[in-house]
């Protein structure tokens, strides 16, 4: 059972602009684990779908995932926006 989509060639190159705009915070700082976001933001933008995500600072200092979607003009929404937009309701059952 595949968890991911496997990046196409237009994401890869549009990784390769985040990274050379953000290359510090591609290894977080223990070094331990990859940086997901751009892998997320980069996904996002190819298939033309906002980032669900609840980070909320847009600090440059940071590089969030709102920070960053912005700068590509991404939109971001949080996991209530996206049940408002998408004109979810539900039932207390």
């Amino acid at each position: 059972m595949e968890n991911f989509l496997e990046p196409v060639a237009e994401e890869i190159e549009f990784l390769q602009d985040i990274m050379n705009l953000y290359p510090a915070r591609i290894i977080d700082k223990m070094g331990l684990r990859p940086w997901a976001d751009p892998f997320v933001i980069a996904c996002a933008r190819h298939y033309k779908l906002p980032v669900i995500q609840h980070e909320k600072s847009l600090d440059p200092n940071q590089c969030k995932i709102p920070f960053i979607a912005k700068k590509f003009k991404i939109d971001c929404l949080t996991l209530v926006e996206f049940f408002k937009e998408e004109n979810w309701t539900f039932i207390e059952g």
